[in-house]
């Protein structure tokens, strides 16, 4: 088994436009705090200690995509344990069907470098992360069933 450093919980957020297409990111090669470099990935971060989960979603999507929103409902959980600066991450994600309250005019962070609306029935049309890829087959599962 291999030595965790840290530990997370992270939400993010699947906002859809009214063409039911989600939002995406891309991680910038410059940002050292990830390992999804010139992948794409929905708006989201990790969960401050004491923060609730609907409050640390509201809080990353804004400083992320500059996009007001509001959680829908629960789609998706998930694990993952990348290594970043060296150090073996755990990180449990919790993902969030979310719509937006404000226009959809899109302010990246520092962080990233581009944005697309995606269609959740086609993730294989960008470079992904893993699970942005597993919440999205969540997705169309739910919603054909």
């Amino acid at each position: 088994m291999e030595q965790i450093a840290k530990q997370f919980i992270a939400v993010r957020a699947m906002i859809t436009n009214e063409d039911d297409q989600i939002l995406v990111i891309r991680e910038s090669d410059e940002y050292q705090g990830g390992a999804g470099h010139s992948k794409y990935d929905f708006p989201g971060g990790k969960v401050k200690l004491g923060e609730s989960l609907a409050d640390a979603l509201s809080r990353e999507v804004e400083e992320e995509t500059g996009l007001i929103i509001t959680a829908n409902e629960l789609v998706w959980v998930d694990e993952w344990r990348p290594v970043v600066k060296g150090e073996q991450i755990q990180i449990f994600g919790v993902f969030f069907l979310c719509k937006p309250k404000s226009s959809l005019v899109i302010k990246l962070s520092a962080d990233h470098d581009d944005y697309r609306w995606i269609s959740p029935d086609n993730p294989d049309s960008l470079s992904l992360i893993r699970e942005t890829e597993n919440a999205l087959r969540a997705l169309v599962k739910k919603t054909k069933s």
